[in-house]
């Protein structure tokens, strides 16, 4: 399980300005909006990666897949903790907080890690959405299409759909992509598109052959 992530918060309500990083949940912002709507601007602390290889062997699950469902929803994703020790779990299990997020659900084409096989669909999560007058806005949010196939680096979990392991690095388009931005459907080149433009790692066709021989 990932534990990395923290989430901070700016919100933006129609009379005034806020500056927070503890009032990210929907109900604080419900709260403080007093009935407006109410823009949360989000960020999220997640590890970097310095190769496909420390990547790959931080992924729960690594997969090529199309989006065939988009929704929203406000899910509590705090780690709960069993323990009834004081000193693993001081004070116990914190107050639930909800975040909005909008979730994926992947058609899967070929797993190169995890336990899964063509046709199951898996969801996924991504901080930002609205709900009721609530909108969160994530700064290191990255755009995914219906129309594009992608390979997919996720962090699972036990009760709450999984993650990308970071906003940047884990997302690849598998396919070719033409100057409109386009998946035009014809093999994929031997090095893949990076979803998002600041990522530093490399993906190639190999890298996903070594992968699937690894850990399948």
């Amino acid at each position: 399980m990932k534990k990395f992530r923290f989430i901070s918060a700016m919100m933006v309500c129609v009379a005034a300005m806020f500056l927070s990083t503890a009032c990210a949940s929907v109900d604080k912002a419900d709260e403080m909006s007093q009935g407006n709507p109410v823009t949360v601007v989000v960020s999220q602390d997640f590890p970097h990666y310095k190769s496909i290889d420390s990547l790959a062997e931080r992924a729960d699950a690594i997969i090529k897949g199309k989006v065939v469902n988009t929704r929203v929803e406000a899910i509590n994703d705090r780690v709960i903790s069993e323990s009834t020790n004081e000193e693993l779990n001081p004070g116990g299990n914190p107050p639930v907080e909800k975040n909005i997020y909008t979730i994926y659900t992947i058609e899967i084409e070929e797993a190169y890690k995890g336990n899964y096989k063509p046709g199951d669909t898996l969801d996924f999560k991504e901080l930002g959405g609205t709900v009721g007058n609530t909108t969160f806005v994530a700064e290191e949010k990255v755009d995914i299409s219906n129309e594009y196939d992608y390979i997919f680096f996720l962090a699972t979990y036990d009760n709450t759909p999984a993650s990308l392991l970071n906003s940047i690095q884990s997302l690849y388009i598998y396919g070719s992509v033409n100057e409109s931005g386009v998946n035009s459907k014809k093999a994929a080149p031997a090095t893949l598109t990076s979803a998002h433009p600041e990522n530093d790692l490399i993906l190639n066709l190999d890298d996903l052959k070594e992968i699937k021989n690894k850990y399948k």
